[in-house]
């Protein structure tokens, strides 16, 4: 049997519903889930049948989405499987360098086949019931995603009621915003920074296995279960996930492997300032990227492109080009902190001259603040001038 291979775009002003998928409320990101769809999608076209199981699915990058990107999605027979792979299109200056890049692959199986469900997973412990995770800006997802209507977080895991109905995803091949609303509760800081640690956030990674047992359905509420798993071999959380009808039919489960993200200096912050930093772009007392010691701004670049993940998010938050590499504007993202922080307003409204020896709130261009830059090698530190 022949392959198969599409091309598609996605652009954010035509699919609007990525804009609701900013994991560092700043820069759109081709959800996990959907990378999953649109493989799972691969094979059935290839196959003409329903899929039922998929394994090694792997992401090998971020696809942020702060334009059009253009995608290529590939599906291949592999003995009594399909080979599924999903790429990007890598615009070189040289047009001879240009390529298409691999995003993610996974191993589909299809054909309909009665599956044993997994037992029900252990009891939640200590399990509490947390306010609205997206309105306290405890999840980043936005309405078009925001499938949990209620949400119970324990000791060994998270329990969730989802509503099938709530979103705006296109569907796709297996409902991909419905799936996508099963890695929330992992998402939740105080799931995540259990086997995460309090500084990090754990983000999808990789998924071993994924069983369709049944067909999403389009509308109704459903019980997602989400319990720890251990460690995978590189050291890696991973967690059990399965959704379940209210009569205890299984839809869906699978073995998620997360990678833990820092959140550096906002890992002290609540989430609704967080949000109010990043998103809104509003003054957060002692809040960016770098840090004060005695008086003085310090920040390395280590620090800096640590935080850019994923790539694209300081460009967004100082206002900076954006192709700008976080590195090539070390200084002055250190500067417009420094005087954002005297002036008490978000280092974004902070201009500055070219040598960086004064700067300025936007609307306040006659109160200027003169500072020096020290450099050393990879670390900047701004004083009073």
């Amino acid at each position: 049997m022949p392959g198969v291979s599409r091309e598609l775009v996605l652009d954010p002003a035509v699919d609007t519903w990525l804009a609701d998928h900013c994991p560092t409320w700043t820069v759109p990101v081709v959800p996990m889930m959907s990378t999953v769809d649109l493989l799972a999608g691969a094979a059935a076209d290839l196959t003409g049948q329903e899929v039922v199981w998929l394994s090694g699915v792997r992401l090998s990058r971020w696809l942020p989405v702060a334009g059009p990107i253009r995608l290529r999605v590939s599906a291949k027979q592999l003995g009594g499987c399909v080979a599924a792979a999903l790429e990007v299109w890598r615009h070189a200056s040289d047009p001879r360098l240009s390529r298409f890049d691999l995003v993610a692959e996974a191993t589909v199986s299809v054909g309909r086949a009665d599956m044993l469900a997994p037992p029900p997973p252990p009891p939640l412990t200590d399990a509490v019931e947390v306010p609205d995770p997206y309105g306290t800006g405890c999840l980043f997802h936005g309405p078009a995603l925001a499938h949990v209507t209620r949400l119970w977080v324990g000791g060994n895991g998270a329990s969730a009621v989802l509503d099938a109905g709530r979103g705006q995803v296109p569907r796709g091949t297996l409902h991909q915003g419905l799936l996508d609303a099963l890695t929330h509760p992992i998402a939740h800081g105080r799931l995540s920074s259990r086997w995460v640690g309090a500084d990090h956030i754990g983000f999808p990674h990789r998924i071993p296995v994924m069983r369709c047992h049944r067909p999403l359905p389009e509308t109704g509420e459903m019980r997602c279960e989400v319990r720890f798993a251990g460690y995978d071999g590189t050291g890696l959380p991973t967690f059990d996930i399965e959704l379940r009808q209210d009569d205890g039919t299984v839809l869906i489960d699978l073995r998620l492997v997360t990678a833990p993200l820092p959140l550096g200096p906002f890992a002290a912050l609540p989430p609704h300032q967080v949000r109010q930093f990043l998103r809104d772009r509003e003054h957060v007392d002692g809040t960016g990227y770098s840090r004060t010691e005695d008086g003085r701004t310090v920040l390395t670049a280590e620090e800096l492109t640590t935080m850019d993940w994923p790539p694209g998010t300081v460009a967004a938050v100082y206002g900076l080009p954006p192709s700008a590499r976080p590195v090539e504007h070390l200084a002055r993202v250190t500067v417009m902190d420094h005087v954002a922080r005297k002036a008490k307003v978000h280092p974004s409204r902070i201009e500055t001259t070219d040598d960086l020896q004064q700067a300025w709130t936007a609307d306040r261009a006659d109160e200027r603040h003169r500072v020096v830059v020290h450099r050393h090698d990879d670390r900047v530190v701004v004083t009073e001038g």
